[in-house]
């Protein structure tokens, strides 16, 4: 293992950094990361909330939408005036169509959200409207016009009227005209546009935060407002019955494109089936073709009609102020860091200090200088150590001063032995000088003797 990855081979110096690079990180990152799931928490259920709230304050502007014209058309329904023109012979209703007529008009002018205010007959003839194109048809096959001429008040689903009402988006509301003994006699309509339902809903774009937007299903799960895809509407969520659908195109309700509007749906399979089963109370996450994001989404039923509307708002619209939070965090926390460090260099540097004096005193020690010494103004564990270094190192001095001392005597011992023993060597040297000399004079005496002697032997060899 390299020595930078083990901790005990590291400088006190980086040591130190990185454990106060530790002790600050780890509590700002545990505070990030509780502050980050806290915030998103809050944000969330804060989401989900002004949803429900957009969603509430919306759908009670669609019902009251709808409760206008349902008012309205049953006013309509019991008016002496068109009741009477109603249970008229035609010859009656020819000379008093002018009269009822200016009674629609009064209708369609207190309200400008109205298109069309017209009497069917049982037969399902217009005998009566708003709009001369339209008098004297026959409209029997609208579903709405089924439903009320049964007996009943009735909110049709958003339709495209009849070309001679002008090809628009239309919601139709009609109510059953009786007689006194109850029978249905003739069929109060009133008109409303849907570019003005179209345009509430869209009022409400953006108002739960950016990129926010509503949608609005009826109860077959077919899209009838956009708060801002309008290609979107009048297309299903999933693919329909096919029963549905020639009911529908029996209807003519998108006119010549009805079939090919519900047999190309826009596929949102979570909305569609919160519309058909009902189960829209709880928020979800949905990811739809309007904005190809996912979106956070409540529903609700409105009250008047049995539509559902969606208020949905992008996720990341809900990630923003979290994003921001983090980054604020991560720049206040990199600001910290960075002081911690800068006051980490410093007190590693001012605590670093003794040791470095303590290792260069060493340093020098080893090298022989003993006169080497640390400076001392701490009381601490350092300045204790520098303390200890120093007394030893005066310790050592006095030891070496000591050596040196009886080296010097030893050494001055030695040169008095030393200049003794060249004395007597010396002396020696001249006594075996002085030896050598009598050696040499006793050989030469020796010879002198020999000769003599031999002389004698001589003389006395003569003798005899």
């Amino acid at each position: 293992m390299t020595s930078w990855l083990r901790l005990r081979d590291w400088p006190i110096r980086r040591k130190m950094l990185a454990f106060l690079l530790a002790a600050s990180i780890l509590p700002l990152a545990i505070t990030a990361v509780i502050e980050f799931r806290t915030a998103s928490t809050i944000i969330r259920r804060s989401a989900i909330a002004l949803l429900q709230a957009r969603a509430t304050h919306l759908a009670d502007r669609i019902d009251d939408f709808h409760l206008t014209f349902q008012r309205s058309v049953d006013r309509l329904s019991h008016l002496p005036l068109p009741n009477a023109f109603c249970q008229g012979s035609p010859a009656t209703r020819a000379k008093s169509l002018s009269t009822a007529e200016d009674v629609l008009s009064v209708f369609r002018s207190t309200d400008p959200r109205t298109h069309v205010v017209a009497l069917f007959d049982r037969e399902g003839t217009i005998i009566a409207s708003t709009l001369p194109a339209i008098r004297g048809r026959n409209y029997r096959f609208r579903r709405y016009f089924q439903a009320a001429s049964a007996g009943s008040p009735v909110t049709s689903e958003l339709f495209i009227s009849v070309s001679e009402a002008g090809a628009i988006p239309t919601i139709a509301y009609a109510a059953p005209m009786k007689s006194s003994s109850g029978e249905v006699r003739c069929v109060a309509l009133i008109v409303a546009r849907g570019q003005e339902f179209w345009d509430l809903v869209s009022a409400g774009d953006g108002t739960a935060g950016p990129g926010s937007y509503s949608v609005v299903f009826d109860q077959y799960g077919i899209r009838v407002a956009h708060s801002f895809k309008a290609s979107e509407i009048f297309h299903p969520a999933a693919p329909l019955d096919p029963s549905l659908i020639e009911m529908f195109v029996a209807d003519k309700r998108f006119g010549e494109r009805t079939r090919e509007l519900l047999q190309t749906p826009i596929a949102v399979e979570d909305e569609f089936s919160r519309v058909r089963n009902g189960t829209f109370g709880e928020p979800f996450r949905v990811t739809t073709p309007a904005n190809n994001l996912v979106n956070l989404a409540v529903g609700q039923r409105l009250k008047r009609v049995p539509w559902t509307l969606f208020f949905l708002v992008p996720e990341r619209t809900l990630e923003a102020p979290v994003r921001q939070l983090v980054n604020e965090t991560l720049s206040t926390n990199g600001g910290i860091l960075l002081l911690a460090i800068v006051a980490g260099l410093l007190l590693a540097r001012w605590t670093v200090a003794p040791v470095r004096a303590l290792t260069s005193a060493a340093d020098a020690i080893r090298a022989g200088d003993l006169t080497a010494s640390v400076p001392v103004d701490s009381g601490d564990e350092l300045g204790r150590l520098g303390s200890t270094f120093n007394t030893m190192v005066e310790s050592l001095r006095r030891s070496r001063d000591e050596l040196e001392d009886k080296v010097r005597e030893r050494t001055e011992a030695l040169k008095v032995a030393n200049d003794a023993l060249e004395t007597r060597n010396e002396e020696l040297r001249l006594q075996a000088e002085e030896l050598l000399v009598q050696r040499q004079e006793l050989q030469v005496q020796r010879e002198d003797l020999e000769v003599k002697n031999r002389e004698v032997q001589r003389a006395d060899q003569l003798k005899s």
